[in-house]
């Protein structure tokens, strides 16, 4: 994840369908008023302790660096989005407030400060056959880089300046760590290579959103989950219908922001729904939280009607503080 990284988690207000990047600025601000400075707990510190013991230093060349060896098994062609695979055990100490997110497409992990215009570290691991973000950019120009892991890399260099160290986490895919918003105008090579080498990602953890979401219609399939890895209440889950490619229900937890007026109750809650002819929106605005379920389709009459809709809204909630894993 880029700077960009979380704009999906930033309630939509129109019926286009949100990128999957997200404000990592605007979470963190919204998630530090209510949260502790806490430690990963658990498996995921025992997972980062064995990364950070056991993972190799960096090498040193003379010339060119040399190839690396690609690995010798095959990444998932699709991430369970409810098993994470990916660990960092290092980063920046000021950069403590982390964003999740695990999708079929990659997994990633973002940190940063929420001082203004703090430092980002994103690292991100890709399915097999999928292609860095970086790599869209036209700005953007590979270099060579001695191995990570032992394994082939490369620099990501936007005119002059180092951004990113990718490098062969499996045969058939990548894994990128970028670090955005730097003093140096050149990059900061030394660090991202610092944080490449605590990377794993071999974990087997059972990812723990903290909502729980219910009343979802029968077929409904869990694609993708982001949140906050601290106590936060930056919340987003996607889900979609087989048999209906068109189909889709976004479900965001957050702070209310900007959002227009109630203009009813549901339940004994204020509410507001809004409604294109492609969308169905529902906002539902509880004591610590406000609820927005997003429902697209264009079939008629509609997969998920509005009372199904609203029951979602209503059914969600949370027993316990957030964390990462299990």
């Amino acid at each position: 994840m880029n700077e960009e990284s979380l704009a999906g988690l930033l309630w939509a207000e129109t019926d286009a369908a949100p990128p999957s990047r997200v404000d990592l600025d605007r979470v963190v601000h919204d998630g530090r008023r209510r949260r502790r400075r806490r430690a990963l707990v658990g498996p995921v510190a025992a997972a980062l302790t064995i990364a950070l013991v056991t993972l190799g230093a960096t090498l040193v060349t003379v010339g060119d660096p040399p190839q690396g060896v690609d690995p010798d098994f095959a990444a998932p062609t699709a991430f369970d989005p409810l098993q994470l695979r990916l660990a960092v055990g290092w980063r920046p100490p000021a950069l403590d407030a982390g964003v999740l997110y695990v999708g079929p497409d990659r997994q990633e992990l973002s940190y940063t400060d929420s001082i203004e215009r703090a430092p980002v570290v994103t690292v991100t691991m890709y399915a097999a056959g999928r292609t860095p973000s970086q790599l869209d950019s036209p700005t953007f120009e590979a270099r060579a880089a001695d191995p990570v892991h032992r394994a082939p890399a490369r620099w990501y260099v936007t005119r002059g300046r180092t951004d990113a160290l990718a490098w062969k986490w499996a045969r058939d895919a990548w894994a990128v760590v970028a670090y955005t918003r730097v003093a140096d105008p050149a990059g900061d090579r030394a660090t991202l290579r610092r944080i490449a080498n605590s990377v794993g990602t071999n974990l087997d953890e059972s990812v723990r959103p903290p909502y729980i979401v219910d009343s979802l219609p029968g077929g409904a399939r869990l694609v993708d989950v982001m949140f906050g890895t601290y106590e936060s209440v930056g919340y987003q889950a996607t889900y979609r219908f087989d048999d209906d490619l068109g189909g889709e229900i976004q479900v965001q937890v957050g702070p209310p922001g900007n959002d227009p007026s109630p203009d009813r109750l549901m339940g004994d809650r204020p509410a507001r729904v809004d409604v294109t002819p492609t969308s169905y929106q529902v906002r539902v605005y509880q004591p610590a939280y406000r609820v927005q379920v997003l429902v697209r389709g264009l079939a008629i009459p509609p997969r998920v009607p509005a009372e199904a809709a609203n029951a979602i809204a209503l059914s969600v909630r949370t027993e316990r503080s957030p964390t990462m894993v299990d």
